[in-house]
C-alpha cells in the first residue's frame, strides 16, 4: 500500500535555475528532489477568453536523487475544472495544457516513486484583453454631391466607403457587421460586408444629411461595437459640362436646364421637349451685329452692300465659275478647257490671263499648252484661226461611254512643229443627303462628316484625294494612212472628292450633305514629223475603273484634242 506526501510550499531548486516558474520539494529524507519546470502560467486571450496560445504553458515533472533522474510513474491526481485541459505522460513526466474553458484553473500532478506518491500543484490563469488596443474609422466620412439647379443629385457614386476596425495593427473588420443606428433624412443605404453605399434619399430642398453606422463584433469580438457618423452635403451648380446631350429619361431634361457640350463648345438650354442653341432673331438689338461678326453659308432674297471683299470664294453650284478673292483670280472652266484671269500664275507666274486645257493646278499652265495668253511682260499669244501663220484644230466629245473617242479629222499642215494637247475631265455629283432639324439629326450629320475625314461645323467644305484609273490613248494618222495607235497615253490615277454640307440646327433648319468627284489631266505631244502632210489625231478611252463617275447626278466626261502648228 502506497503513502502520499503533499507539499503546498515551493522554493526554486538549485539545479532548476532558469526554468520558467520552476518549483521543487526540499530534499527529502531519502535524498529526493522534485519540481515542475512550469509551476504556473498566465495566457493572454481575446476579451471573451478565447484565442489563447497554450504551447508554452506546459513543462516537465522532474524527480532527482543526487542529481540523477529517478524512475517514476506520473499522473494527474486532480484538476479544476475536471476536464482534460491538462495531461501528463506517465513515463516522461511531460505535461501539456489546453484551454480549460474558465479564466482560472489548477491541477495536482503526481509522481509515484517506489510506492510513495509525491504531489505538486500547477495553476493556470487567463488574461483577457480589453478594448484599449481597438480602433475604428470610416474610410470616407463625408461627401459633397453635385446637384443641378433644381436640386436633383447628379450621382451618388462618391457616397460609399468601408468601416474599418483594427486590433493594434491587425485588421479585424471582417469580424464586424454593419447596421444603421440613426438616419434622420431617410437616406437609401445598403451594406455589403464592411462596405456602406448610399444610393439616394436627399430631397431637392435639403442641403445636408447624416447617417450613424454601427459595427458590431462577433466571435472573439462579441459584445463590442463602434458607432461612426457619415455626412453628406450638396453643391448646386448652374450647368454641367457634357460630351453628349442628355437623352430621353435623363433627370437633367427639365425646363430651364443648361449644359455645356464640349464637342462643339456651345451652351444648350432645355426648352419644351428638346435641347436648343437657337437665339430668336427678334431678341437681337437692331444695329448691334456688325459684318465682322457674321459668318453665314446661305443667304437668299437680300439686297446688300458687302463693302470690300478681301477673302473667300464666290462660285456657282457646279464650280464651273468662281471668283477667288483670296488669291485675286476668276476661273471659268467647262471641264475640258478653262480660262483664268488675275494675279500672276502659271509655271513661273508669267500669266495674267490664260486659256487652254483644264488643269486642277495652275502651275501646269504654260506657253506650250495655251490656246492664248497674256503675260506679265506685256506679250500676248493667240493660237486660234485668226492668228497669221498658225494652224489650230480643237475637238472634244462629251460622251459618258467607257470607251468614248473623238478625232480631229484630216487637216492640212505647213510642215512646221505640231503640238497636240490631249485632255480628260470627269465630274459626278451625289444626290443631297438630308438630316432632320433635331439633336439626333445633327449628331448623324457630325458622325457622317467625321467618318468622311472632315471636321464638323455649321458649314462644311473639304476635299481629299481619291484613287481611280483611266487611260486615254492618242492615235495619229499621216496623209490619210492608217492610225498609229498609242503615240502617247494619258493615265489618270487620282482625283479629288469634295464634301459640301450645312449642319442642321435643332428646332430650326434641316441640314444636308453633297459629294462631288473630279478627275482630270492632260499631256502635250509633239509630232516628230515636220512634213507638209495631212494629219488626223484620235483620242480614245482604253480603260476606266475605280469610280471615275462614282455619283449619279450631273455626270460629265470630256475627252479633248487641241492641235496647234
Amino acid at each position: 500500500m502506497s503513502s502520499s506526501v503533499y507539499y503546498s510550499a515551493f522554493h526554486p531548486a538549485e539545479n532548476s535555475v532558469g526554468a520558467k516558474g520552476s518549483a521543487a520539494f526540499p530534499d527529502t529524507e531519502d535524498g529526493l528532489t522534485l519540481f515542475l519546470t512550469v509551476q504556473s502560467s498566465t495566457v493572454p486571450t481575446m476579451p471573451n477568453g478565447s484565442g489563447g496560445d497554450y504551447s508554452a504553458s506546459g513543462g516537465f515533472f522532474v524527480v532527482l536523487r543526487g542529481g540523477t533522474p529517478v524512475t517514476s510513474t506520473f499522473s494527474v491526481a486532480g484538476r479544476v475544472p475536471n476536464t482534460n485541459w491538462i495531461n501528463i505522460n506517465s513515463s516522461t513526466g511531460e505535461y501539456t495544457v489546453t484551454d480549460p474553458g474558465t479564466n482560472a484553473a489548477s491541477a495536482v500532478l503526481r509522481a509515484n516513486i517506489e510506492g510513495t506518491n509525491y504531489d505538486l500543484t500547477y495553476s493556470l490563469s487567463k488574461s483577457p484583453r480589453g478594448i484599449d488596443g481597438l480602433s475604428a474609422f470610416l474610410t470616407n466620412e463625408s461627401v459633397s454631391l453635385f446637384t443641378y439647379a433644381n436640386g436633383v443629385v447628379v450621382s451618388y457614386s462618391p457616397a460609399t466607403g468601408s468601416f474599418k476596425v483594427f486590433n493594434g495593427s491587425t485588421d479585424i473588420s471582417s469580424s464586424f457587421s454593419l447596421s444603421t443606428v440613426a438616419n434622420p433624412q431617410g437616406l437609401s443605404v445598403t451594406y455589403t460586408g464592411q462596405t456602406y453605399t448610399i444610393t439616394g434619399g436627399i430631397d431637392p430642398s435639403e442641403e445636408n444629411a447624416s447617417l450613424t453606422i454601427r459595427a458590431t463584433g462577433s466571435g472573439d469580438w462579441a459584445g463590442i461595437f463602434f458607432d461612426k457618423v457619415f455626412s453628406l452635403s450638396i453643391s448646386r451648380g448652374g450647368y454641367e459640362i457634357v460630351s453628349s446631350l442628355p437623352g430621353a429619361g435623363d433627370p437633367r431634361r427639365f425646363e430651364g436646364s443648361i449644359v455645356f457640350l464640349n464637342t462643339d463648345g456651345k451652351l444648350y438650354r432645355f426648352v419644351g421637349s428638346d435641347w436648343t442653341v437657337a437665339v430668336d432673331g427678334a431678341d437681337i438689338i437692331a444695329g448691334t451685329v456688325t459684318a465682322a461678326k457674321m459668318g453665314v453659308t446661305d443667304l437668299s432674297s437680300i439686297t446688300a452692300n458687302i463693302g470690300t471683299l478681301t477673302a473667300g470664294v464666290i462660285r456657282n453650284g457646279a464650280d464651273t465659275f468662281r471668283v477667288d478673292a483670296t488669291n485675286g483670280r476668276t476661273i471659268t472652266q467647262t471641264g475640258a478647257f478653262m480660262k483664268v484671269t488675275g494675279t500672276p500664275f502659271g509655271s513661273s507666274n508669267q500669266f495674267i490671263e490664260w486659256y487652254g486645257p483644264y488643269f486642277p493646278n495652275l502651275i501646269s499652265c504654260t506657253e506650250a499648252n495655251a490656246v492664248y495668253y497674256l503675260k506679265t511682260d506685256g506679250s500676248a499669244y493667240f493660237g486660234g484661226n485668226l492668228s497669221a501663220g498658225i494652224l489650230k484644230t480643237a475637238v472634244q466629245t462629251s460622251s459618258l461611254a467607257a470607251d468614248a473617242s473623238v478625232e480631229t479629222g484630216n487637216y492640212g499642215s505647213n510642215g512646221n512643229t505640231i503640238q497636240v494637247v490631249l485632255s480628260y475631265y470627269a465630274y459626278s455629283e451625289s444626290p443631297e443627303s438630308f438630316y432632320d432639324a433635331t439633336l439626333e439629326g445633327r449628331n448623324a450629320f457630325n458622325d457622317t462628316v467625321i467618318a468622311w475625314g472632315a471636321t464638323p461645323d455649321f458649314s462644311v467644305s473639304a476635299s481629299k484625294s481619291v484613287s481611280a484609273s483611266a487611260s486615254i490613248a492618242l492615235d495619229r494618222s499621216v496623209n490619210g494612212g492608217a492610225f498609229t495607235n498609242g503615240v502617247a497615253t494619258l493615265n489618270i490615277t487620282t482625283g479629288t472628292e469634295t464634301i459640301f454640307g450645312v449642319q442642321p440646327v435643332p428646332g430650326d433648319s434641316a441640314g444636308y450633305i453633297v459629294y462631288t468627284r473630279t478627275f482630270s489631266g492632260s499631256l502635250t505631244y509633239t509630232d516628230p514629223q515636220t512634213v507638209a502632210q495631212n494629219r488626223n489625231y484620235r483620242a480614245r478611252i482604253t480603260s476606266r475603273a475605280g469610280g471615275i463617275l462614282a455619283y449619279s447626278l450631273n455626270q460629265q466626261q470630256r475627252v479633248g484634242i487641241v492641235s496647234t502648228e
